[in-house]
């Protein structure tokens, strides 16, 4: 993959610009009108049939491109939009015993929960985030252990996907 050349980032930085003056105006003030999360909005589109829109409003094709730093696409723009994760939890100890790996599996499963609590991950799906399923395996174990995932339902038995739950008990711990 070619290096991103500083006329390619500046680029970048002058169409975010642009978006953020034409959605807030050009003082950033936002429009009376702006809609920040409607989550079930369509749109007809011109053929009549209706068209899904974003969680931020925007169709498919027309999405909002993250700051060059946080993607690793060269128009910056994610399909699948991005994680949140709290400064107290980067700085938590008992989040600094988890392995780097599990680090990295707890991530990915933040990132495919959607913002729910309760979710399934696969070992396929892991694959898709570079994660083999061996190490998938020790993660989901140590996070079990240390309670920071939960696993609901097993589909040991019927060769189905667990599905698990984000866990509450490791903030409680006292390590």
């Amino acid at each position: 993959m070619a290096a991103v050349t500083e006329k390619e980032v500046q680029e970048v930085l002058e169409t975010n610009r642009r978006d953020v003056e034409t959605k807030h105006g050009k003082h950033g003030k936002k429009e009376k009108n702006d809609l920040t999360f409607p989550h079930s909005k369509k749109r007809k589109s011109k053929r009549g049939r209706a068209k899904a829109k974003n969680h931020n409003g925007t169709s498919d094709t027309n999405y909002r491109p993250l700051p060059f730093w946080c993607s690793a696409r060269h128009d910056n723009k994610e399909k699948h939009g991005f994680i949140q994760i709290g400064e107290s939890l980067q700085k938590d100890k008992r989040f600094h015993s988890l392995g780097p790996a599990t680090k990295s599996v707890y991530f990915s499963m933040i990132q495919e929960s959607n913002g729910k609590r309760e979710f399934y991950f696969t070992a396929a799906i892991a694959a898709e985030y570079g994660i083999s399923a061996s190490t998938m395996r020790r993660a989901v174990t140590e996070l079990v252990e240390k309670e920071f995932v939960a696993i609901l339902w097993s589909g040991k038995n019927d060769r189905a996907p667990n599905r698990y739950e984000f866990s509450y008990a490791w903030k409680n711990r006292k390590d």
